[in-house]
């Protein structure tokens, strides 16, 4: 029989990691690159694409970890509520840990949906995130 997972050692990896960047210095770097996403528009064109498609703006983000540091959330919600776009695409990891059971990731992602209002959004499940996470996503 097959012993299932409850520990996630992630979670060990994070106070690490933490204290190793406090200590060498590099956390103050590391936190406001984390903390301040960037947004880039990318523009290219698609050779025999059908002309009605030019201008087709997606929005497209990736590897949120929601619940490494709630603090995030408000930030991406900011930096996405203004943009135009026809569809937006969310491309995995919600969750930074892979063995989790809170739903803390999937409540930060609630507080972020509002922004999506404009246009239809798809999502697609990371390494980190988990099947029972699904149905609570597609009701989001």
């Amino acid at each position: 029989m097959r012993r299932r997972l409850t520990f996630c050692p992630l979670r060990i990896l994070k106070p690490v990691a933490t204290l190793s960047f406090k200590a060498t210095g590099l956390w103050n770097r590391a936190y406001s690159e984390f903390i301040n996403p960037i947004v880039r528009k990318n523009e290219f064109a698609i050779n025999g694409l059908d002309a009605t498609s030019a201008g087709f703006t997606i929005l497209h983000l990736s590897d949120l970890h929601l619940d490494l540091d709630t603090r995030l959330t408000g930030v991406i919600y900011e930096r996405i509520k203004y943009l135009k776009y026809d569809i937006a695409v969310i491309t995995g990891d919600f969750n930074n840990f892979t063995i989790h059971s809170d739903g803390l990731a999937l409540r930060e992602m609630k507080k972020i949906m509002p922004a999506f209002e404009q246009a239809p959004i798809f999502g697609v499940l990371g390494n980190h995130d988990s099947l029972r996470d699904v149905h609570v996503m597609e009701k989001m």
